[in-house]
């Protein structure tokens, strides 16, 4: 997704190996709940449940980054992960313009992304 959304943030972190896995399990797995005020998680939680999507996570984590680019592409390349690490959505409105976005994303993100995870069937627990 990110190769398709945001090449110029694919690329860096391919050039300096920062895999998903490295910076966001630990969002999937709490569900942003790392690090943020307990109102705003609950607050995005509800919109999350509402959007009953298993790929809307990841489109969050898409527009987030995009974001937030600037946070972490202008720092010392030495740095990029443990600028990513310290995601942290502060205020529920950050949280609407994060969702406005994932939402415009996945409006331009073609079907055969959504086929692709069906078929590697890595939803279906």
């Amino acid at each position: 997704m990110l190769r398709y959304h945001i090449p110029e943030i694919y690329d860096t972190f391919e050039y300096f190996l920062i895999t998903p896995d490295l910076y966001a399990t630990p969002w999937i797995i709490t569900l942003f709940a790392i690090k943020s005020n307990l109102n705003v998680i609950y607050y995005l939680w509800d919109k999350i449940i509402l959007f009953d999507d298993v790929l809307f996570p990841h489109f969050f984590i898409t527009a987030y980054l995009i974001i937030n680019k600037d946070k972490f592409l202008n720092v010392d390349s030495s740095l990029i992960l443990t600028a990513l690490c310290k995601f942290q959505i502060e205020a529920i409105e950050e949280v609407n313009k994060i969702i406005n976005l994932a939402m415009e994303i996945r409006d331009k993100t073609p079907n055969s992304f959504y086929l692709l995870a069906n078929k590697l069937d890595i939803f279906n627990y």
